[in-house]
């Protein structure tokens, strides 16, 4: 289970004579013997860890960001054009980072560093298809919502969303089952046809929670605004490719800000219990003398020939030449038809990537085809597409946590919990679908706790009305941060193509999503990069934790110096792009502390580090 805070998430070890420094506190698994360091990270933790060598020390950390400032290094411009691709595995990324020389450790994926601080990655093998009986499996979904609900309400105040849609009606009447009585945020939709507002009125009516509206759909969406500054200034250490939900995540931290508490998502629902896209390929595996009746459903469902679709439902292509064979298909512009039962969704290249952003993504990649040990995470491709999501999903979460921990309020989502999880993949996915039901596995679960109504209505609404507005909003604004931006100043993106797509009354949604790519990777790199010419300390000085909040510090001639808590808030916060008074002004909220004497010792301290390093 993720912890209730994150205090201080960004944390620094180094690994020297064998002995790891405070690495408990890390997001990993490390293991140290004779024949070198171990590290692994839970693939539905949504943690991550970065790592490096510097000066024959292996320095390792939930934060590349700090690995960066200590060792100076520069932006990795392979990981920035990976970034700008929405439709690129994240496989292909390696172990990449956004950041020149520091490695990220990938998923499911265990990084092994032998005594000469030699690198070598093994891959976990694919889970196994566990085989257990629908009983079972429903009473034990069952078992395990309730037993999440009780544990979290005994934990702090909750809160939750109810979007109108299966996954935050059912956490909406699973607390209600256990007695909690929580407010439930809303956005409603600019569609005027959009449903979805009623449908959550309904719900907070029938479970008995006030029903709190936050605007609408579109104010809470920043995917275009490259410019904006980060909630909280929390510079994150990868971009944010939730911005979408920005604005909407941004006005829950601030209510009842005075109180830490948990807010419920209903992240990785779909995952977990909605067909996926392999869903009919996966079901001619369950039951494979149903290949006429599956072969009709899928032809009707994808409009394609009955040929094609035996073609596409007996395709036997492993993960890694799938791959392969979607890079060159769109290296070489081929155009070919993407099947829709595939291990992933076709490689996209977006138009407006220079021939020197083609060039370097296209090596980049092959590279990593020719060199990594590349396999899918189910043998199934249903259950491999699904696990994959959950853990960007998972990703996701624990990135809005680091970034709104300072509001004192964590955002979970019982559908990341490894137990659900486990035991909703072992469902067979032709149990999925039921009839008219939609999400068979979590109604049958959950029958009579949540109502059979809310199975019964066919898909949530669509948002992509609200995504157009937001476009329509931010987009000149977009464009003109863009031309000059870092992105353009590297030579990575053609300006004049991305303003002809963009002078198209109603361009198709495929370039909203790239260009939602391109300010999340803009705004992220000029902000760090901003960061890290203005902050003269990640040149000169290294942070380690210490027992007892302290922290050691160390200068570009090698002193050590012990620094206290109200020290280590000020360094802290000095790496971070933050200015003394921010410093300052967190200080007095932590402490609660006579401003005349912050102000005091605040300059005392600055006097006295300011002996050994450069401020």
């Amino acid at each position: 289970m993720m912890p209730f805070t994150h205090k201080n998430p960004n944390r620094t070890v180094i690994v020297r004579g064998g002995k790891p420094t405070d690495r408990s506190k890390l997001p990993a698994s490390i293991s140290i013997n004779d024949e070198g360091t171990c590290v692994q990270v839970p693939l539905l933790s949504g943690d991550r860890m970065f790592w490096t060598v510097s000066k024959d020390e292996v320095l390792l950390s939930d934060s590349a960001f700090r690995l960066a400032s200590i060792t100076n290094a520069d932006l990795d411009l392979e990981r920035i054009i990976m970034d700008l691709l929405p439709s690129l595995p994240d496989s292909l990324r390696g172990d990449k980072s956004p950041w020149r020389n520091i490695h990220s450790v990938p998923a499911a994926t265990t990084l092994h560093l032998d005594k000469s601080n030699r690198p070598r990655y093994t891959r976990a093998e694919p889970s196994p298809i566990k085989h257990v009986s629908n009983d079972v499996i429903l009473a034990s979904l069952r078992s395990r919502f309730l037993t999440i609900a009780d544990e979290w309400r005994n934990e702090a105040p909750l809160s939750a969303d109810v979007s109108g849609g299966v996954d935050s009606a059912a956490i909406a009447y699973i607390f209600a089952s256990e007695g909690v009585r929580m407010p439930l945020y809303h956005e409603t939709p600019d569609d005027p046809m959009n449903q979805d507002s009623r449908w959550a009125e309904r719900i907070s009516e029938d479970v008995r929670m006030p029903l709190i509206k936050i605007g609408r759909v579109v104010d809470g969406n920043r995917s275009f605004e490259s410019t904006a500054e980060y909630p909280n200034r929390e510079i994150p250490e990868e971009p944010v490719f939730w911005s979408d939900i920005e604005g909407y995540l941004s006005r829950i931290s601030e209510m009842e800000a005075d109180t830490s508490r948990i807010h419920v998502t209903g992240f990785g629902g779909d995952e977990l219990f909605a067909s996926m896209p392999s869903s009919s390929w996966s079901c001619l595996r369950e039951h494979p003398l149903r290949l006429r009746d599956i072969r009709r459903q899928y032809s009707a469902d994808y409009r394609v020939p009955p040929y094609q679709a035996i073609l596409d439902l007996t395709d036997s292509t492993d993960l890694h030449e799938e791959l392969r064979s979607s890079l060159l298909d769109a290296e070489q512009d081929h155009g070919h038809r993407s099947s829709p039962c595939g291990w992933h969704d076709a490689i996209r290249i977006p138009e407006f990537l220079t021939a020197k952003a083609r060039d370097t993504l296209y090596g980049a990649i092959e590279s990593q085809l020719k060199h990594a040990d590349i396999r899918p995470l189910s043998p199934d491709r249903s259950r491999h597409q699904a696990l994959y999501s959950l853990s960007m999903q998972a990703r996701m979460l624990n990135q809005v946590n680091r970034t709104f921990a300072s509001d004192d309020i964590t955002f979970r989502s019982p559908y990341l919990d490894r137990g659900i999880v486990g035991y909703a993949l072992c469902a067979p996915i032709s149990a999925r679908t039921e009839g008219n039901l939609h999400k068979a596995v979590l109604y049958r679960a959950l029958k009579g706790i949540v109502p059979e109504t809310i199975f019964r209505r066919p898909v949530k609404g669509d948002h992509s009305y609200s995504l157009y507005l937001a476009w329509q909003r931010s987009k000149d604004t977009l464009l003109d941060s863009i031309a000059g931006g870092v992105l353009d100043e590297e030579g990575l993106i053609d300006i004049p193509a991305v303003r002809r797509r963009a002078s198209m009354p109603m361009p198709d949604i495929t370039f909203l999503f790239e260009m939602q790519r391109v300010a999340a990777v803009e705004g992220g790199d000029m902000q760090t990069d901003n960061t890290m010419a203005n902050t003269s300390l990640k040149d000169q000085i290294s942070l380690y934790p210490k027992e007892g909040g302290a922290i050691v510090f160390v200068n570009d001639t090698g002193e050590y110096l012990q620094v206290n808590e109200i020290g280590r808030i000020i360094l802290d916060g000095l790496m971070h792009g933050k200015t003394v008074e921010d410093c300052m002004n967190a200080i007095a909220e932590e402490y609660q502390t006579d401003r005349q004497i912050i102000v005091r010792d605040t300059e005392r301290f600055l006097a006295d580090i300011g002996k050994h390093v450069r401020l």
